[in-house]
C-alpha cells in the first residue's frame, strides 16, 4: 500500500491506461440521459420565509435548526483602489464551518485501464438537475450521516484506514460567494466497488470528453 500514497503512482497507472482506455464519451452521455428520464426529481423556487427547516436570527442571519450546514451572513468589503470593479460594497455570504470532502474512487482492469467511479447527482441547482460529480461529494455531516437521513453513498470509504489516497488536497469553494470554506479532495484506489442506479465508471479520457460535450450542449 505505500506506492498507493504517492501520486505519481496514479500518474504511471494513468499512462499505462492510454493505449486500451475507452476514448467516446458517448455512452457515458447516454447514461447520463438515460437516469435524468428514469430519476424522479423536481425543484422550483419558493420564498425564503416558507424554506422549512431554516430560520432567520435576529441579526438577520440564515441557518438550519440544526446549527448544521452552511449559513447566510452578510460581508462588507473595503478594498484599494484599482483593485476591484469598486472600492467596496456589502453582499450576502455563504459560512460553513465544517466543509466537506471530494473523493474520486478508482480501478484498474486488464480490459479498461484506470476507471474512475463518478456520480450522478441530483442538486436542485444543477442544468438538467443530474449532472456528474466525484464518487463521494458532500458535507462532513452527510458523512457521517443525519439523524432520520440515509448517509451518503460511499461515505464507508472514506472511513476505512486501509485505503491511503495517492493524491489528496485542500480546496476553497468559490469565495466571491463563500466564506473560508474548506473541502479536502482525494482519489483512493478501492478494489471491488462495483456501479450502480446513480454511479458510473469511465476512463480519465472519456469523463473529461464527456464535460465538454456536456457543457457545449447546456449552453
Amino acid at each position: 500500500m505505500a506506492d498507493h500514497q504517492n501520486i505519481g503512482w496514479l500518474r504511471e497507472r494513468l499512462r499505462a491506461s492510454l493505449a486500451i482506455e475507452a476514448q467516446d464519451p458517448a455512452e457515458l452521455l447516454e447514461w447520463l440521459e438515460a437516469r435524468r428520464k428514469d430519476v424522479p426529481f423536481s425543484a422550483e423556487l419558493i420564498p425564503l420565509r416558507e424554506v422549512a427547516g431554516w430560520q432567520q436570527a435576529e441579526n438577520g442571519n440564515i441557518g438550519h435548526v440544526t446549527g448544521q450546514f452552511f449559513r447566510i451572513e452578510g460581508a462588507r468589503v473595503r478594498s484599494a483602489p484599482g483593485l476591484r470593479e469598486i472600492a467596496g460594497w456589502d453582499q450576502p455570504i455563504l459560512t460553513q464551518s465544517d466543509g466537506g470532502a471530494l473523493a474520486l474512487l478508482c480501478r484498474e482492469t486488464a480490459e479498461r485501464g484506470v476507471e474512475f467511479l463518478l456520480q450522478a447527482k441530483a442538486d436542485p441547482g444543477n442544468i438538467g438537475y443530474l449532472q456528474f460529480c466525484p464518487t463521494i461529494q458532500s458535507t462532513w455531516e452527510n458523512i457521517r450521516g443525519l439523524r432520520g437521513a440515509r448517509r451518503a453513498p460511499f461515505a464507508e470509504i472514506i472511513e476505512r484506514t486501509q485505503l491511503h489516497p495517492p493524491h489528496q488536497k485542500r480546496l476553497s469553494c468559490p469565495a466571491g460567494r463563500t466564506s473560508h470554506d474548506r473541502s479536502r479532495a482525494s482519489s483512493s484506489v478501492a478494489p471491488g466497488v462495483q456501479s450502480s442506479a446513480t454511479m458510473n465508471g469511465c476512463t480519465l479520457r472519456t469523463e473529461l470528453q464527456s464535460r465538454d460535450t456536456s457543457a457545449s450542449r447546456n449552453r
